[in-house]
C-alpha cells in the first residue's frame, strides 16, 4: 500500500467547474505544503506567520476541515489545505486583501479584519455561509455571488462594500435573528451595536436572541432594550454592563460575571444564573420568577425592587453578604453569614443575618396590606422571607422576626387586618423562644379568636397551620369559659393538635394534652363522665389513655338545651370528623341528662345536625355520597375501578383519568351491558328503581332521581373527574346519557326552564352528550354543572340526598 504522503503528490485532480473559473482544480499535497512554506518564508518586519503556517501544515496532515486565524497577518497562501471547508479571520487587522480561499470552502468568517479592502478571488461554488462583521474598509467581493448564500448570510458593519452586494448579501435579521452566528461575530456585532446605539432601533437591530455567547467579554456595554432571550452566556463576563428594559428570559449565564452589572426593569424569567458572581448587582423592578441563583455570589446586590410571581427564585447555597434582599423571596437554602457593621444601604431596612430585608419606613393599612397580607399579596409576604431561612439560622430567624415586630410596635398601626398571616407564622414553635413576640401576639390573638371563633366552632372548620393551632390552645387556657360554650371548636382545636400531621409537632401535642386532661376533663360538666367505667383507661382513674387511639379519651358537650354528652375514641372523632365509606356513626356512648342512651333512642340525622353540630358537614356529605353510593353498588363490583369511584365523590375531584385505551375499554366492559345504544335497558331501569324504592312514586319524583343521578355522572366524565380538559370517557357520556333520557320519559315537564321548552333542552342534552354537527359544546363539566344548577332551582332536597357534597 503506498504511503498517504506519496499519494498526496499525486497531480491535481479536476473538479466541477464553478461560474467564476473555468476549472477549479484540488491541488496536491506536495503544492500546498510548498506554498505554506513560502509564504512563511515572506514573513514582513513585525508580523508573525510560524504558528499560522504550523497550524496549516497540521490540518493539510490530518486533513482537517477547520482553521481559525487570529494572528495580524498581512497577507494568506496561494494554497490551502483541500480537507479545508471552514475558513475564519477573527480580528487579523493587517490582513488588506484575500485573494485565495480552500478550494472546498463551505463557511467563511471574517471578523474585525479593519484594514481589509477586498475579497480579490471569486468565492467557490460550494461555498453555502459567508459571515462578515465590521471590515469597514471593504469594498468589494469579487465575482459573482453565488444565490445560495441567501440562506446563510451575516454581513454587518462592512459599510464600504459595493452597494449591490450589500444588498444582496444584507442579512435578514428580522427573520433569522443571529443564532447562527459564531461567537467571535455575534460578540463583534453586539459590541459594535453598543457602540453605535441610536433612538429608532428596530426590534430585529435589537434581537439577540438565541445567540452563544459562552466565554465571551461584554465588560461595560450598553444593551438597554435588547432581546436576548433564550441565550448562552456561561462564563461571559458581563461586568458593569447596562442591561435595562431588557427580555433575558430562559437564558443561561453559569459561571458568568455580572458584577455591579444593572438589570433594572428587565424580565429575567426562569433564566440561570448558577454560580454566578453578581456582586452589586442591581435589579429594581426585575421580574425574576423561577431564577436560579443556586451557589451565586449576590454581595451587595440590590433585589428589593426584584418581584416574582409564581414560582420563588432558587437560592441554594446562595450568598447574600449586604445585599438587599426581594422581599416575599424563599430563603431555603441559602448560605447566610453574620452580619459585620457596615450601614445599611438606604432607609427602611432591618437586618437579616448578614443581608438586608426592605421593609416599610412607615407602616398604615395600604403597608400592611401590600407587605404582610399572605392571601393577597404572597409574592412580598416578609414573613415568609423570615420563616424560610433554613434550621441553622433559628437564632437569626427570631432576632429578624423581633426587629419586624419592633418597627411595628413603634408606629402603633393596627395590624388586625393582618392578624391571621402574623399569627400563622408567629404563633409556630421557632419563635416560642421570644417573649417580644409571644406578649406581642397575646392582645392580637385574643382580638381576632374572639371575634372568630363561632367561625372556628363552625362545621367543617380546620386549622391550616401550626401557629394557628398553637395560639387558638393557648387563647383557650386564657378564656376557658370558651371550652364548653364553643365546644366543637376546642375538641378539634385539641384534637389536631394533638395527632394532625400538618400541624402538630411533639411539644404542641403534649401542650393540647396537658389543656384537654387538667383545664377541660375536670370541669363540673366533665369530670363525671371521666368516672364511667369505659372512659380512658377504664379504671375509674378519670385518667385518659394517651398509649390507644381505641380508649374512649375524648368528651363532647352538646348546647345547653340539649344536655347531651358524647363520649368517643381518638380513632372514631378522626374518622367522623373526615369520613369515608366505611366510617361508623354509632362507635359512641351516647348521654342525655347524665343517663346512657340506647342506639334506638335517637336518631342519627338530629344527633349530628343538631345536637353534636361540629359533625353536621362531614355527617351531611357522608349522607349525600352514601345514598348516592347505591347505584355503584349496582354497578360495580368491589374492586379498584369501585374503589376510585367512591374516592371521587368523597373528595370532588380525582388524580385518575379514564381516557387512555385500557382503561375507556374497561369501563366499556362495565357499563355496555346496561345500555341499550343511548337509553337504558329495561332491566336496568326497574334495578335503578327498587334501589332507590321508587315503585311507589310519581312519575316526578322518579325523575328527579335519574335526573340527579345522570347529573352525577355526566360530572364523573368530566375533566373533574375522570376525564380531561379535551376527552372524556365516552361510556360514562353514554350512562349519563341515558339516565337522562329516562328521567324526560319519566317526566318531561322536569326539564322545562325559563328560556327552552323541555323538548329543546332536553335536546339540547343531548347535542352536548353526543355531540355530532350539531355545533353543541361538549363540556361535560359545564354541563353537570347546568344540570345541578337547574336541580337546585328546581328540587334541591333531592339534589342533596343524591349528588355527591363534595361536588357542590
Amino acid at each position: 500500500m503506498k504511503d498517504k504522503r506519496e499519494m498526496d503528490v499525486n497531480p491535481v485532480r479536476p473538479v466541477t467547474a464553478s461560474r467564476n473559473t473555468e476549472e477549479t482544480t484540488v491541488p496536491a499535497a506536495a503544492s500546498v505544503r510548498a506554498a505554506i512554506e513560502a509564504w512563511q518564508n515572506e514573513t514582513a518586519p513585525g508580523e508573525e506567520r510560524t504558528m499560522v503556517a504550523a497550524r496549516l501544515l497540521g490540518c493539510l496532515e490530518n486533513e482537517e476541515c477547520l482553521i481559525h486565524i487570529r494572528a495580524p497577518v498581512t497577507t494568506l497562501p496561494a494554497l490551502f489545505p483541500p480537507s479545508l471547508t471552514v475558513l475564519a479571520l477573527d480580528g487579523c487587522s493587517a490582513l488588506r486583501d484575500i485573494s485565495h480561499l480552500p478550494v472546498g470552502l463551505k463557511r467563511l468568517s471574517v471578523v474585525g479584519c479593519t484594514s481589509l479592502e477586498a475579497i480579490s478571488t471569486p468565492l467557490p461554488e460550494g461555498i453555502s455561509g459567508i459571515f462578515i462583521c465590521h471590515c469597514p474598509a471593504l469594498t468589494r467581493i469579487e465575482g459573482e455571488l453565488p444565490p445560495q448564500l441567501h440562506r446563510m448570510v451575516y454581513v454587518n458593519g462592512c459599510t464600504a462594500l459595493n452597494e449591490a452586494q450589500r444588498e444582496f448579501l444584507s442579512f435578514p435579521v428580522d427573520k433569522h435573528g443571529r443564532s447562527s452566528l459564531s461567537t467571535a461575530e455575534l460578540l463583534a456585532d453586539i459590541r459594535h451595536f453598543s457602540a453605535n446605539r441610536h433612538e429608532y432601533e428596530s426590534e430585529a437591530e435589537r434581537n439577540f436572541s438565541q445567540c452563544g455567547f459562552i466565554c465571551g467579554d461584554l465588560h461595560g456595554l450598553n444593551l438597554s432594550k435588547v432581546n436576548m432571550s433564550h441565550s448562552d452566556f456561561r462564563r461571559a463576563n458581563l461586568t458593569e454592563v447596562t442591561l435595562t428594559h431588557a427580555a433575558v428570559k430562559e437564558s443561561d449565564f453559569t459561571s458568568a460575571t455580572l458584577t455591579d452589572a444593572v438589570l433594572d426593569f428587565s424580565n429575567l424569567d426562569q433564566s440561570n444564573f448558577a454560580g454566578a458572581t453578581l456582586t452589586g448587582v442591581s435589579l429594581y423592578e426585575t421580574s425574576i420568577d423561577g431564577v436560579n441563583f443556586t451557589d451565586a455570589n449576590l454581595e451587595r446586590a440590590q433585589m428589593g425592587g426584584a418581584s416574582f410571581d409564581e414560582s420563588y427564585p432558587v437560592v441554594t447555597g446562595a450568598r447574600f453578604k449586604n445585599a438587599v434582599l426581594c422581599p416575599g423571596m424563599s430563603l431555603k437554602g441559602a448560605v447566610l453569614g453574620t452580619a459585620d457593621n457596615s450601614p445599611p444601604p438606604n432607609t427602611g431596612l432591618i437586618r437579616l443575618a448578614d443581608a438586608w430585608l426592605p421593609v416599610p419606613e412607615e407602616w398604615d393599612r395600604e403597608a400592611l396590606e401590600l407587605f404582610l397580607d399572605k392571601a393577597n399579596r404572597p409574592e412580598l409576604f416578609l414573613l415568609n422571607t423570615i420563616d424560610s431561612m433554613g434550621d441553622q439560622y433559628a437564632g437569626e430567624k427570631v432576632r429578624t422576626a423581633e426587629r419586624l415586630v419592633r418597627t411595628l410596635q413603634f408606629s402603633g398601626v393596627d395590624v388586625s387586618c393582618v392578624g391571621l398571616y402574623l399569627m400563622e407564622t408567629l404563633g409556630k414553635p421557632d419563635y416560642h423562644t421570644s417573649p417580644l413576640i409571644q406578649e406581642w401576639l397575646v392582645p392580637l390573638s385574643d382580638a381576632f379568636y374572639s371575634s372568630n371563633i363561632d367561625v372556628v366552632n363552625s362545621p367543617g372548620y380546620r386549622f391550616g397551620s401550626t401557629g394557628l393551632t398553637y395560639l387558638m390552645a393557648e387563647y383557650f387556657v386564657r378564656h376557658p369559659e370558651k371550652m364548653q360554650s364553643h365546644n366543637g371548636a376546642f375538641i378539634k382545636t385539641m384534637l389536631q393538635g394533638m395527632y394532625d400531621q400538618e400541624v402538630s409537632f411533639p411539644d404542641l401535642s403534649l401542650i393540647c394534652q396537658e389543656i384537654y386532661t387538667d383545664c377541660y376533663l375536670t370541669t363540673d360538666a366533665v369530670a363525671l363522665y371521666t368516672r364511667q367505667d369505659d372512659f380512658g383507661k377504664m379504671d375509674g382513674s378519670g385518667e385518659p389513655d394517651w398509649e390507644s387511639k381505641d380508649a374512649f379519651n375524648w368528651v363532647l358537650l352538646s348546647s345547653p338545651e340539649e344536655n347531651s354528652v358524647m363520649m368517643v375514641s381518638d380513632n372514631s372523632l378522626s374518622k367522623m370528623l373526615e369520613p369515608d365509606f366505611y366510617t361508623h356513626w354509632r362507635s359512641f356512648f351516647l348521654y342525655r341528662d347524665g343517663e346512657l342512651q340506647e342506639a334506638s333512642g335517637y336518631q342519627l340525622d338530629h344527633l349530628f345536625n343538631d345536637v353534636f353540630p361540629v359533625f353536621s358537614k362531614a355527617y351531611q356529605s357522608f349522607c349525600s355520597a352514601h345514598e348516592f353510593g347505591r347505584i355503584l353498588d349496582i354497578l360495580l363490583p368491589e374492586g379498584e375501578v369501585k374503589e376510585q369511584f367512591r374516592t371521587a365523590a368523597l373528595s370532588g375531584a380525582s388524580d385518575v383519568k379514564m381516557v387512555d385505551d385500557n382503561s375507556q375499554l374497561k369501563l366499556g366492559e362495565i357499563f355496555e351491558p346496561y345500555l341499550d345504544d343511548w337509553l337504558l335497558q329495561e332491566g336496568h331501569i326497574q334495578q335503578i328503581t327498587d334501589c332507590y324504592e321508587l315503585q311507589e312514586v310519581s312519575g316526578s319524583e322518579k325523575a328527579e332521581t335519574f335526573f340527579c343521578l345522570g347529573a352525577a355522572f355526566c360530572r364523573y366524565s368530566s375533566s373533574a373527574v375522570f376525564g380531561t380538559e379535551w376527552e372524556s370517557p365516552q361510556i360514562l357520556r353514554g350512562y349519563a346519557s341515558g339516565l337522562l333520557e329516562e328521567a324526560h320519559r319519566q317526566h318531561p315537564a322536569l326539564f322545562a326552564a325559563a328560556d327552552f321548552t323541555p323538548e329543546e333542552r332536553m335536546g339540547d342534552i343531548r347535542g352536548r352528550l353526543r355531540g355530532g354537527d350539531g355545533g353543541h359544546f361538549t363540556c361535560t363539566a359545564v354541563l353537570s354543572d347546568i344540570l345541578v344548577e337547574h336541580a337546585e332551582k328546581n328540587f334541591p332536597q333531592r339534589l342533596a340526598t343524591l349528588y355527591p357534597m363534595a361536588w357542590r
